[in-house]
């Protein structure tokens, strides 16, 4: 779809996005998706398989894999991992 709307050839779309980014189109495309679940994880108002079909996954399981793969953690665990400044010690008040 992008490829068409650029007015680019399939190759060509992915070759300028390559030498502009850095990453194939789809690594690109993925990492904004993480970076959207990232903020919505943030937010922490969606439930982890609203946020999987968002962003276009199969299911909640297929993003979970997917975004442990991109960071490491799990969306569960990312989310907890956010919150760390209300359990550390350094940042609880005396």
């Amino acid at each position: 779809e992008l490829c068409d709307k650029s007015g680019l050839s399939r190759a060509s779309f992915h070759r300028k996005v390559k030498r502009a980014v850095g990453l194939s189109a789809g690594d690109y495309q993925f990492l904004l998706r993480v970076v959207q679940a990232i903020d919505w994880l943030r937010e922490d108002k969606k439930s982890l398989g609203e946020i999987a079909l968002d962003l276009g996954f199969a299911d909640q399981s297929h993003f979970g894999r997917k975004f442990r793969q991109f960071t490491g953690y799990s969306p569960h665990q990312y989310r907890k991992f956010l919150d760390w400044e209300i359990w550390h010690p350094a940042y609880q008040t005396q």
